[in-house]
Formats: structure tokens, sequence, C-alpha cells
């Protein structure tokens, strides 16, 4: 099949590239940086038909089995419903439907009412030829109680047939019109290694640069790290999440654990100093950075920390040592 762009428009939309390329029989767990240690929040476990689609897939939250996925593939058409395993009880449907080059055309969702399934969701797709300048679309529709409407619309432009921004309009956000910019290692462009968001957060007319993803990458160029940059109060992208993929090959894609360690900080909100009790087998120093990623304070770490000098506002500080790096985030008063 002719190779359109790096990603497709549907894949784009729905994942994002945030999660590597998945092969079959293949799991995948996804866990979030508390600040201290990874949790792992909720785990998938796996099985695809060959056009890439589910058959089988059990979620399981905070270690509990919660739903589970089986699909049905006819023709082109694959139909995945979704049970809650405590009461067996139906919850919705997702088709997928591939055009003659067996590529995603349109995504139907429906959630089931406890009789039936009602129509809730639909994502069509329409692709252009693959050249440098190859641009594609995407149509979001949704049921509002009417009948599908169209809600949105995702342009999708390429460049030397590389992802180079998606520009959308979200008819249900006031200030939902935007665009998403990819940035590529000139050295290597294969690696995507930042996606940014912009939006015209204060309706002045000027899209806003409002959301930053480095996106780090293995040598079989799948994701292993991505670090989640936000707009914070006073207009500064500022560090508040990261999320950890070590892939294996027709194996396992987790999130490494970090053993549970026991730190607390007090008074939070701080005037004059923090309270620290840690493990001192584990850290030894800390830094205190800005929420605009400056770096204002650090020393070796010891139970209590002068912060007087410090003005008013967030910060966060971060723990190093044996067991690697924690953050806590607190306020000065």
């Amino acid at each position: 099949a002719t190779v359109h762009a790096q990603v497709d428009p549907l894949d784009q939309f729905f994942n994002l590239s945030f999660i590597p390329s998945l092969v079959e029989y293949d799991s995948i767990a996804v866990s979030l940086d508390s600040g201290l240690n990874f949790t792992t929040i909720a785990a998938a476990s796996q099985h695809y038909f060959t056009n890439g689609k589910i058959d089988t897939m059990v979620i399981t939250q905070m270690g509990v089995p919660t739903y589970s996925y089986d699909g049905t593939l006819v023709g082109r058409t694959t139909t995945v419903i979704g049970t809650e395993i405590a009461n067996s009880t139906i919850v919705d449907k997702i088709e997928f439907t591939q055009d003659s080059l067996y590529r995603d055309s349109t995504i139907t969702y429906y959630e089931h009412n406890g009789s039936m399934f009602q129509l809730f969701f639909e994502a069509r797709v329409q692709y252009q030829s693959a050249t440098s300048t190859d641009v594609s679309y995407l149509d979001i529709f949704a049921d509002l109680g009417g009948g599908l409407v169209n809600i949105g619309n995702y342009t999708y432009y390429y460049k030397g047939l590389y992802l180079d921004s998606v520009y959308y309009t979200v008819s249900m956000s006031s200030n939902g019109d935007g665009y998403l910019k990819y940035i590529y290692d000139a050295n290597n462009p294969s690696k995507q290694i930042a996606l940014e968001t912009y939006e015209d957060v204060d309706n002045d007319g000027e899209r806003d640069l409002v959301q930053r993803l480095k996106l780090d990458h293995n040598s079989l160029n799948q994701v292993v790290q991505i670090r989640e940059f936000n707009l914070d109060a006073n207009n500064n992208l500022s560090f508040d999440a990261e999320y950890r993929f070590a892939t294996r090959k027709y194996s396992t894609i987790s999130l490494p654990q970090h053993s549970e360690v026991s730190i607390s900080l007090y008074p939070n909100p701080a005037h004059n100093y923090l309270q620290i009790d840690f493990d001192k087998k584990l850290f030894s120093e800390f830094e205190i950075y800005s929420t605009a990623g400056k770096q204002v304070l650090s020393g070796q770490l010891q139970n209590r920390i002068n912060v007087e000098a410090l003005p008013k506002g967030h910060y966060i500080l971060r723990l190093k040592g044996k067991s690697g790096i924690g953050t806590v985030r607190f306020e000065k008063l």
C-alpha cells in the first residue's frame, strides 16, 4: 500500500503518536508520576486481527480487571464491543471501517443505554495523494440529540511525507480553533522530538502556545518518554507530568516502576522554611525551580530548607539521589 505519511490522520487523532507501535499479542501499562514515584493506574492486554484491529482486550485499573473488549471482523469492518466485567453490562461499541486500501476511513462510536446502542460519535477521513504537499482531512461528527452534526474539522499537512501540522476547528469550544505543530530533529527527521499546541486562549484573535510535549525515542523510533509542559496562570509553560515507556518487541510495553518512598513536606504554603521528612539513603541533594523552569535554589538536602528569600509564588522542589529524582510542588507566601 502507498505510504501517506509517518502516521495517518485517524491514528494521529486518536493516539497523538504517544504510544509506540504495538505488535500482535502485546500489552501496555500506563503509569503516571505522582511526584514521588511512578504508579500504574491502568493496564491492557490485547490481541489483534491481521489488520491491526482489536480481537480481544482486557483493561485493568488499579489491579482490578474492569472492562473487556471483543472484536469481530466482517469484510473491511471491525466491530469491538466493550463490557463491564463486574456485572457483565455492555457499555459501548466501536466500528472501524477501512477503504479499498485497508486504511481506516471511518470510526463510529456507540454508547449502550441498557437496551440498545446509541450512536454518539463518528470520525471520517479523506485521504489525499501521497506527495510532498499531501493534505488529508478529518471531520468529526456527534449526535447532540437530533442526529449527527459536524462539530470539528481537522486538516493534516505533510512535509516530505512527515506530518508537519494539524489545523483544527472545534465548534463546541469558544477557543477551540488551533493547531498542532510537529518539530523534528533536523539530523534525524523520522524521530519526532516535540509537539506544540496553539489555541486562542484569551480570544484576541492570536493563537497562543498552550502546551508542549517533548518526546524521546529509542533506536527503533518508538516513543520511550514524554514530558508534558502546560500553560500556567502566568502564561508560562511549566513542567506538569512525565510518562515513561520501556518497549520490548513481541513482549510488553510498560513503564518502569520505582519502589515507593516515604517523604513529607510542610508547611505548604510556606513562609520562611520547608520542613522535609525523607530517607537520607535515597535523597541527598535538592533543587527548586520556578514554574517557568528557572532554577532558583539548590544545595545539599537537609530536613529544613530556608525559602524566606524566594518571592511569593508556586515552585517545584526536586529531590535527587540514588532513587532517581522526585518532585514536589509547594507555594511560597
